[in-house]
């Protein structure tokens, strides 16, 4: 079958669904349609040439002009034939959206009367309830006659495709199991074992939702997959949880911190959480309070801790900021005065200096916490002067600290200054060889 014959084909199925759907199938329709005011609903066929194909409708009530029922797209089991589609359109939150049910009245989008090729991912992206079953699909082609398809698996093709490839998918479409990759349905029918173990912990795998990416290495350690999916689940969490820290309060934890301990403490009490603890870590460190005492890093009564040092904090904050920006100035303080390609370079040392700098540049060095990155140590600011003209702003740079990697360098209203940035690597080399300090992994 060609493309053109596919479509003309595809185009006269319009009323199908009238002649092949039973009282069961409109008794659905009627549940779902005291739901949704519009859902797409989809039944099978075959096509010379096509295979299965899978037709897709979509149903629309409305009190002043009752039902509209509108062939919206089409997908064919031969993958060389494209998917289909007509009057749907993407909408930023809604996803896609069939119109045009009652004819060409369409306010807002034109009206499209036939099918044409549509994107290769619109079967991923068409949300529909399949009126499709195992039954009907082997009343269409014989071969199917033990597919085990049922209504958990959307994409009706793809079910028959994968299907054909690897009949053991046929034990989870009876167990209702739509998440297994094709390399675990190979090694599904390669194993017994593997076989007993999936019909054993079909429910768990089957009720959260597990893939066979997880359930697959859960049976070579031998441990029941629901078990190995929540491990696996509070591992990433505590590695996410880790790295929204900032690398400056991290490196100030006790030793020994673990990001396991960490969010085991977050978890503890109801009080507490990443955004808040960042918060009172911020504030500790802002107040010159050693986090390696875990009293204070991980506080049992985290709330007035919280309360108090933040409170503290905020009332000091101008001065702590300004002296926590000189510190960390007077740690680099072999950075200023350096000379290369007729640029001088200075550290910034406290809040005055950035808002004068950006004001200066029109950019927003002196309003958008650089004061406060470079207090707590996660960045420092320098400015590039030409030499000529040191007492002239010319360009601003941000180092990553601990690893004083560049992380901006801009001139006038934000303009790139290449000339400079290549100053700045070479002046950051010689220094970080000079003081054997480690390149960013």
């Amino acid at each position: 079958m060609t493309t053109a014959e596919w479509i003309l084909w595809a185009n006269c199925q319009k009323g199908r669904y009238d002649y092949e759907l039973s009282g069961d199938d409109w008794a659905k329709i009627r549940a779902w349609a005291a739901r949704f005011q519009t859902f797409q609903f989809s039944i099978a066929a075959f096509a010379e040439g096509a295979g299965i194909v899978e037709l897709v409708y979509s149903y629309k009530t409305t009190k002043r002009r009752g039902v509209g029922i509108t062939l919206c797209a089409a997908f064919a089991e031969n993958a060389e034939l494209p998917p289909l589609c007509r009057n749907l359109v993407m909408r930023n939150f809604g996803g896609l959206v069939a119109y045009g049910h009652y004819g060409k009245g369409s306010r807002w989008y034109g009206y499209e009367e036939n099918l044409d090729e549509a994107c290769d991912d619109l079967s991923k992206r068409l949300y529909r309830f399949p009126l499709v079953t195992s039954g009907r699909l082997a009343s269409l082609d014989k071969t199917l006659l033990y597919c085990g398809y049922s209504a958990d698996f959307t994409d009706v093709c793809e079910y028959v495709r994968r299907y054909r490839n690897n009949p053991a998918l046929e034990m989870l479409g009876k167990l209702g199991l739509t998440t297994f990759s094709d390399k675990a349905l190979t090694f599904l029918a390669e194993s017994k074992q593997f076989r007993k173990y999936v019909f054993r912990y079909a429910e768990d795998i089957k009720r959260c939702g597990i893939s066979g990416a997880w359930v697959l290495p859960a049976f070579r350690k031998n441990i029941d997959p629901l078990s190995y999916y929540t491990d696996r689940l509070s591992k990433v969490k505590c590695e996410k949880t880790w790295h929204n820290i900032p690398e400056a309060v991290r490196t100030d934890f006790p030793d020994g911190t673990t990001p396991l301990m960490v969010q085991k403490w977050l978890d503890s009490a109801t009080d507490r959480n990443l955004w808040s603890a960042n918060d009172y870590w911020r504030a500790c460190k802002g107040l010159r309070m050693s986090l390696k005492n875990s009293r204070v890093a991980f506080p049992k009564d985290f709330r007035r801790a919280h309360d108090e040092y933040t409170r503290l904090y905020s009332a000091h904050k101008d001065e702590l900021v300004d002296e926590g920006m000189l510190e960390t100035a007077v740690h680099y303080a072999e950075l200023s005065g350096v000379k290369k390609s007729g640029f001088v370079f200075m550290v910034a040392c406290d809040t005055g200096e950035l808002i004068a700098e950006g004001n200066a540049l029109g950019h927003c060095v002196g309003r958008m916490g650089y004061n406060a990155k470079q207090a707590e140590g996660n960045s420092l600011i320098l400015f590039a002067r030409k030499q000529d003209a040191v007492g002239v702003p010319f360009c601003t740079i941000e180092l990553s600290l601990p690893t004083l990697t560049i992380k901006q360098c801009y001139g006038f209203h934000n303009r790139l200054e290449p000339e400079v940035r290549k100053a700045t690597e070479y002046v950051i080399q010689a220094y970080k060889k000079k003081h054997r300090v480690p390149d960013a992994a």
